[in-house]
C-alpha cells in the first residue's frame, strides 16, 4: 500500500536530489527547511507544501527580545570554567 499526505520531511541547501528521493520513499506532502537555511528551487519545484521553520528562542531575534512572555522555552547557562587538570 502506498498513501502520501500529513508528513514533512526537512530540506537545506544543496540536498534537492535526496529530498526528493526521500519524499518519495516516505510519502511526504510538505517539505521545510532545515535550521533557517534557504531551499533550492528544484526543491520548491516538487510541488509539496513549503513550511519554513522560525526559531523565536535565539538571542539575535529582535521581536522575542522585545516579547519575552512569547518565549517558548527559556535556556539556562552557568558560567564556563576552564578544567585544567
Amino acid at each position: 500500500m502506498s498513501t502520501s499526505g500529513r508528513f514533512t520531511i526537512p530540506s537545506e541547501s544543496n540536498f534537492a536530489e535526496k529530498t526528493a528521493e526521500l519524499a518519495r520513499l516516505w510519502g511526504a506532502d510538505a517539505v521545510r527547511n532545515s535550521d533557517g537555511t534557504q531551499l533550492d528551487d528544484e526543491v520548491v519545484a516538487l510541488g509539496m507544501k513549503v513550511y519554513t521553520a522560525y526559531f523565536p528562542t535565539r538571542a539575535h531575534n529582535e521581536w522575542i527580545t522585545l516579547h519575552m512572555d512569547e518565549t517558548p522555552q527559556v535556556y539556562l547557562l552557568t558560567g564556563r570554567v576552564l578544567a585544567e587538570a
